[in-house]
């Protein structure tokens, strides 16, 4: 039969063309067209598909086509085609050192169970077996110690090409970029060691980190721009920028000598758990208050949020406490009374950095018609606190920017004092943050100091910060605890320098 592509094939034509060409039986007894398989029966007795396009462009029986013995038969189709039997396969191996454990081959393409020399039960088709694959896992086990064996010979590479540093060789590599050693004893890399700097200031250090280039930071200049914007504005006050003389080993970022105040400004995420290492701790900022207190010094401490939301306010607090401030008005020359909600949420707003927030009732105080100061009362935030008694707190005080009010705040709380008392509240309640106030305000009203914390702890999402309460979950309902929620919300802890908190007892 000759062929052509544009042969008219037949149902016997293809019955014909197969067995001559390959002794293939067709099984088919029907013919759609070149492409619609079919079923066929090769010489070796095995069932298989195929279309008479792929049969006549040379592919034949998938069991029988391998390297070996395949294309013999197609090459020679007079040849008769032997199959291995379960018998042969086993001495096959046996040759080889492998025990056939199944006793069912049926081809070359079918698995057969095998035991390696080591024991090792796996599973493999005679085709693959003859091609060179072996027990798998025998090629795991020399993989794994082909690559320990190259592990070990890169690490003793290493160690014959790593430099042995001595006291002398640290020396010399420090002498190069003008630091001077001062220790004697070198041990490791990771040994801690004393070096003194180009600009006279001993710096402890690691070989290990001087070689990944970190350095003095009296030599660098590691400023945030926020602290570079406070110092900024007051350079006419001449601070001393980086003192550490007051609070050693702290540092200050700024030091006015003359007014004895200290400002210290903190970026949320290198005053936090987020920085790396240890240096923040809980304690970090209240041990700088205290011991700025020791010397005298009132210290002031802003975080970047308050900062960069309220900068106006940020800086009439550091007018205030450096007494520059010039404009004032006296109490005695305002009219005090009560305003409304709204318009002390506005006042607060603009002059308080912790917002206006909730209250009942609100005083203000009035110069030429002018709001000027706010005091505002309400029910306590954490009502756990109150003991059992009646408690009214003191929510906000604030007084217009850049501006004394002499006697304005005692002009106000006797108001709210006697809101308190016809109301037949118990006890007047206020907070004082150490970071901006000292609590003699509250002293000068009558308030008594009842408590006080060493430090708050806030969570910061590096843009803001939130007090831990937002936070607070009821493990039995929610079976999650604060610390699991804050990594869930991608949260860190950053603490502040504590509250105190007054009272005045209502007789």
């Amino acid at each position: 039969m000759e062929l052509t592509k544009k042969t008219n094939w037949t149902i016997e034509k293809v019955r014909d063309f197969i067995w001559r060409e390959a002794q293939c039986v067709l099984l088919s007894t029907e013919y759609v067209n070149i492409k619609t398989k079919m079923k066929a029966r090769c010489p070796a007795g095995d069932v298989w598909d195929f279309t008479i396009k792929s049969f006549r462009d040379g592919d034949r029986c998938k069991y029988c086509y391998d390297r070996i013995r395949g294309w013999g038969l197609f090459l020679n189709p007079g040849k008769e085609l032997t199959r291995y039997t379960n018998d042969e396969i086993k001495n096959l191996l046996k040759k080889e050192g492998y025990d056939l454990v199944s006793t069912d081959y049926h081809n070359i393409h079918s698995k057969i169970q095998c035991k390696c020399p080591q024991g090792h039960d796996w599973s493999i088709t005679w085709d693959r077996f003859r091609k060179g694959q072996r027990c798998k896992f025998c090629n795991a086990i020399q993989r794994k110690e082909k690559k320990r064996v190259e592990r070990q010979q890169k690490q003793i590479s290493c160690r014959s090409n790593r430099l042995h540093w001595t006291i002398d060789s640290v020396r010399d590599c420090l002498k190069k970029e003008g630091y001077d050693l001062v220790s004697t004893e070198y041990k490791t890399c990771k040994s801690m060691m004393v070096a003194q700097c180009p600009k006279g200031s001993l710096w402890n250090f690691r070989l290990n980190d001087f070689q990944q280039k970190h350095r003095c930071p009296c030599c660098i200049s590691s400023r945030s721009r926020g602290e570079c914007e406070v110092g900024k504005l007051f350079k006419h006050l001449s601070p001393i920028v980086g003192d550490r003389s007051i609070a050693s080993p702290y540092e200050l970022d700024l030091y006015f000598p003359i007014q004895k105040v200290g400002v210290e400004y903190c970026g949320l995420y290198w005053h936090s758990d987020a920085a790396p290492g240890d240096r923040i701790t809980s304690n970090y900022h209240r041990n700088k208050l205290d011991l700025c207190a020791k010397q005298n010094v009132r210290l002031l401490t802003i975080f970047e949020d308050e900062w960069l939301n309220h900068k106006d306010i940020c800086i009439s607090r550091i007018n205030s406490a450096l007494g520059i401030v010039q404009n004032k008005i006296f109490a005695r020359k305002c009219e005090v009374r009560q305003v409304s909600s709204g318009d002390a949420y506005k006042f607060l707003k603009q002059t308080h950095l912790q917002g206006a927030g909730t209250c009942k009732i609100a005083y203000g105080l009035f110069y030429n018609n002018r709001l000027v100061q706010v005091m505002t009362f309400g029910s306590p935030a954490r009502a756990h606190t109150s003991k059992g008694k009646k408690v009214l707190e003191m929510k906000r005080l604030s007084g217009e920017l850049n501006t004394i009010i002499v006697g304005g705040a005692s002009k106000l709380f006797k108001l709210g004092l006697q809101y308190a008392k016809d109301n037949n509240y118990e006890v007047v309640k206020s907070y004082c943050d150490l970071r901006w106030g000292t609590g003699n305000l509250y002293a000068k009203l009558g308030f008594t100091k009842t408590y006080e914390t060493k430090y708050t702890l806030h969570y910061t999402d590096l843009k803001g910060r939130f007090r831990n309460q937002t936070l607070a979950q009821n493990k039995q309902k929610t079976g999650k605890t604060e610390a699991e929620v804050s990594q869930q919300k991608g949260l860190f802890k950053i603490y502040d320098c504590g509250h105190q908190t007054w009272e005045y007892e209502i007789k």
